[in-house]
């Protein structure tokens, strides 16, 4: 029997998600056909396993439609996790917040401060627009998977591969340390994924 691991299964979430809410209903075999374009055998395989799961943790919900067929929709209750979807807007003011703290901190001299900040300020916008998509909080510092999952352009993926190592490189010591150049970029990139965010916000 093929498992899913956690982030296979949460990938496959995302795109039954994407799928289910430009759709609507589905039956069984339009679902399994509009999964099985977007993915790997093996991952296919392993979907069709997962189906009844995902239905019985409430993710998905189904009927019987004509012939004894199962339509299925996304389930409409609140469950473990979900947000409302008002709290992007609280994330995103966050950003905001940290994007302004990280130019005060580089005004300051305090570089490995500022570029932790920007970090930040990119971490929260991604998941301000990951909120608004998928109602829900991936809990999750990969700047880089974050934006992979929000189908973000390359550009930007390059600028969060980037920014990634500042999470940890400035909470520790460090023989390198840090310069305002390289704050001054991690503020530059950061302002990047922001203003991303906020325009896919608006579509």
């Amino acid at each position: 029997m093929l498992i899913m691991s956690n982030e296979e299964l949460e990938k496959l979430k995302i795109l039954i998600k994407n799928i289910l809410q430009k759709e609507k209903k589905m039956n069984k075999s339009e679902l399994y056909r509009a999964v099985n374009e977007r993915m790997t055998t093996k991952s296919f395989v392993m979907f069709s396993s997962q189906l009844e799961g995902l239905e019985a943790a409430g993710f998905l919900k189904s009927r019987h439609g004509s012939g004894k067929t199962r339509i299925y929709s996304l389930e409409e209750r609140k469950v473990e996790g979900e947000m409302e979807m008002e709290e992007h807007e609280e994330w995103m003011e966050k950003s905001e917040r940290d994007l302004h703290a990280a130019r005060v901190n580089l005004q300051q001299k305090l570089y490995d401060v500022s570029a932790l900040l920007s970090h930040q300020a990119a971490e929260k916008a991604l998941k301000s627009l990951y909120i608004k998509r998928f109602r829900r909080l991936w809990k999750i510092h990969n700047l880089y998977d974050l934006a992979e999952s929000l189908r973000a352009p390359k550009d930007i993926l390059d600028i969060c591969e980037k920014l990634n190592p500042h999470y940890l490189a400035t909470r520790y010591p460090s023989d390198a340390g840090y310069t305002e150049d390289r704050a001054e970029e991690a503020l530059e990139f950061a302002e990047k994924v922001v203003e991303w965010a906020k325009q896919a916000l608006k579509k």
